[in-house]
């Protein structure tokens, strides 16, 4: 299998977990209530102690084998053509979001913390530049998912590859509003706040 396909076949089985995810994060613009009563009938199945190490390995092998296209294609990335260039400068995205959010995400489980709205959450309370920081961080996370989707279907699919970045770019917005509390509010132990370092 070659490493293009074993990349396609990794994103068609994590593409479940992936609307899940997205579709509980969705939920939360009804009330961090609902975030967290989907989220716990969503977790019984992507945190079974079967299948949860099942989609870690997934995503393992969906970032090697991304890092092990795109990483000698960045020598002559401005010759190839838009969709080409967006597709490589959003999986490099994706690849150091995921390794820094999954790593934060078992950190915390490890430490018994509940990760919850309110988990992803804190950063937008925790003052100076976190906001900021995270708004981008998790923005340019969805937008990234989008871009390499689409990227990879406008060949085939112009017109859905347009849908599917717009709809995109309108939760990159939508997400960091409902994590900073604009949409509905989000309560967040003060301990936790308290947690981040301070920063201008």
């Amino acid at each position: 299998m070659t490493l293009r396909r074993l990349h396609r076949l990794s994103a068609l089985l994590l593409a479940a977990f992936i609307a899940m995810h997205l579709a509980n994060h969705v939920a939360g613009f009804w009330g961090q209530e609902s975030h967290r009563t989907i989220q716990q009938v969503l977790g019984s199945l992507y945190r079974h102690p079967v299948i949860e190490p099942f989609l870690l390995a997934l995503i393992t092998v969906q970032m090697a084998t991304g890092l092990r296209m795109a990483l000698p294609r960045l020598r002559h990335l401005i010759k190839r053509p838009n969709w080409q260039r967006a597709q490589i400068a959003a999986g490099l995205y994706l690849a150091l979001f995921l390794a820094i959010h999954i790593g934060a995400v078992m950190a915390a489980r490890f430490q018994g913390a509940e990760t919850d709205l309110a988990f992803a959450a804190t950063a937008f309370q925790a003052g100076g530049l976190w906001p900021l920081l995270f708004t981008a961080y998790y923005g340019l996370a969805v937008l990234a998912l989008a871009t390499h989707l689409a990227a990879a279907i406008a060949a085939k699919h112009p017109t859905g590859a347009r849908l599917l970045l717009g709809a995109g770019f309108a939760l990159s917005i939508a997400l960091p509003l409902l994590l900073s509390g604009k949409v509905t509010p989000i309560s967040i132990p003060p301990a936790q706040i308290a947690a981040f370092p301070l920063m201008p």
